[in-house]
């Protein structure tokens, strides 16, 4: 009763804010072995192409909080791609919202431009999660438990399960990210402890998740705010700062 309590008290603070080959030729009688250079293989840089990345979720894709007003992590994407040799240009469509829960992004996949984005993009890159967690708390104040978010992280799962069956089928080739959910409330040291346990465990049930496709990626970021030195976040204290976007895009970097 007391945990619940505590959980209880402190959510409610919250609530508003991807040789060599010999060839033998015959004149007559006579066979001459002919000894052919051996080939190098084309380098990927050879060839100059265009690059097409998606990302899709809820207000850490659409990068609220960044006070550079540069996107985000999106911007740090960018920049990293567009120094690789071969790229010629970086295309980024976001379709990111603030606010957007599993439920949300499922209806936003059903939208004709959407789709079409998706289907042509060589890097798909998703955030979401957070809001379905904090919409367990919105709805259980009073009743706040281990068990209801264990009992809610089910249905999430099968909301994200279908998100990735969608990506998946408009998008066989992809590579997809999915950036995991980190906590924000790192400074309240008495409540850490229990906050801490529902997001390892919606984390581990987003991994499980993903783990059922070749192509998709869970991007951990958890560790990045257990940071207390340099704060993160933004003046909301919720969402990520400048700084703590620029981290959460040089994570998703080192996975691509």
């Amino acid at each position: 009763m007391k945990k619940r309590g505590m959980l209880v008290i402190f959510f409610c603070s919250f609530l508003f804010v991807g040789c060599s080959s010999d060839t033998v030729t015959s004149m007559g009688n006579q066979h001459h072995t002919v000894l052919l250079p051996q080939k190098t293989s084309i380098p990927d840089t050879f060839i100059k192409r265009d690059m097409k990345v998606v990302t899709l979720g809820d207000s850490l894709t659409e990068g609220v909080g960044d006070t550079s007003n540069q996107g985000g992590y999106t911007s740090i994407v960018r920049e990293h791609l567009e120094n690789q040799k071969g790229i010629v240009n970086v295309e980024i469509n976001n379709f990111g919202v603030k606010g957007y829960k599993t439920e949300d992004l499922l209806k936003r996949l059903e939208n004709e431009i959407a789709v079409d984005e998706i289907s042509q993009a060589d890097t798909i890159i998703v955030t979401i999660g957070a809001n379905d967690l904090m919409s367990v708390v919105r709805e259980n104040i009073l009743s706040l438990s281990f068990e209801i978010f264990e009992k809610e992280l089910v249905q999430y799962q099968d909301r994200l399960e279908k998100i990735f069956d969608y990506i998946t089928t408009y998008n066989k080739n992809a590579d997809v990210f999915l950036v995991g959910i980190y906590n924000p409330f790192i400074s309240l040291v008495e409540i850490t402890p229990e906050v801490e346990h529902i997001i390892e465990n919606w984390n581990n049930g987003s991994r499980t998740i993903i783990g059922q496709y070749d192509n998709i990626t869970f991007i951990p970021v958890y560790d990045l705010f257990q940071n207390q030195e340099e704060s993160l976040l933004f003046k909301d204290n919720f969402h990520p700062n400048t700084k703590g976007y620029e981290l959460i895009g040089e994570r998703i970097i080192d996975n691509m």
